[in-house]
């Protein structure tokens, strides 16, 4: 997913603000899911970021053009590991590492089989 760097993106100094670099990672995962056709909530639960670890490696600027790829590493029967790189040209410039589980009533639970059948598909593709 292609993102630019608007005026509200930033800081005072003119740089991303360090939050939004997550909300590019979530809109990205979402367009993908939502491309897909795949849901993001079976009948009676849904998915929810249960961890993450971040690595910022160079700023984002006002007006800079950013990709954002995501790939599936990991696939368990209630969760899902994913790594998103943010990129302006070639060069990385943020990492994030998520799980994300299937939860019902809050509480962790097993996906969906054809939730589980669709994450399989897209297992280590570009996304």
């Amino acid at each position: 997913m292609r993102v630019t760097v608007y005026y509200e993106d930033t800081d005072a100094t003119g740089l991303v603000f360090h939050p939004n670099y997550l909300k590019y990672c979530d809109r990205a995962r979402a367009a993908h899911f939502f491309n897909t056709d795949t849901a993001l909530q079976g009948a009676d639960g849904h998915l929810i970021v249960h961890s993450l670890a971040c690595r910022y490696l160079t700023p984002a600027r006002l007006g800079d053009v950013l990709d954002v790829s995501s790939n599936i590493t990991k696939i368990k029967r209630t969760s899902l590991k994913i790594e998103q790189t943010i990129s302006r040209g070639k060069k990385p410039i943020f990492t994030v590492q998520l799980t994300m589980l299937y939860v019902r009533n809050m509480r962790p639970s097993l996906f969906p089989e054809e939730m589980l059948r669709l994450f399989h598909t897209i297992e280590k593709e570009l996304i």
